[in-house]
């Protein structure tokens, strides 16, 4: 990702994977290692010049909010489709 707060990306899905969207309570909110095995993915930021990371934090939101236009949370399953690459001679 091209965001200078950005240090590193993680996915932790798998292709087509749904998300049921579970809630997590406020008891396991305090547990990183159930917030990881609930989430899609992980970001970690870096204050680059920051008076603090909560500043990081925000602005890595607002670049989000600009970039992510569209829902990208559906209640129902995508459908499959099927995409054919033919090459042309």
């Amino acid at each position: 990702m091209d965001c200078e707060y950005v240090q590193s990306l993680y996915s932790f899905s798998k292709a087509l994977q749904l998300y049921p969207g579970r809630r997590i309570s406020k008891s396991e909110s305090e547990d990183l290692c159930k917030i990881l095995t609930s989430s899609v993915g992980a970001v970690i930021l870096t204050p680059k010049g920051l008076a603090v990371a909560e500043d990081a934090d925000a602005l890595f939101h607002a670049e989000l909010v600009n970039r992510l236009s569209i829902p990208w949370v559906s209640e129902n399953p995508a459908p499959r489709k099927t995409l054919a690459i033919v090459e042309g001679g």
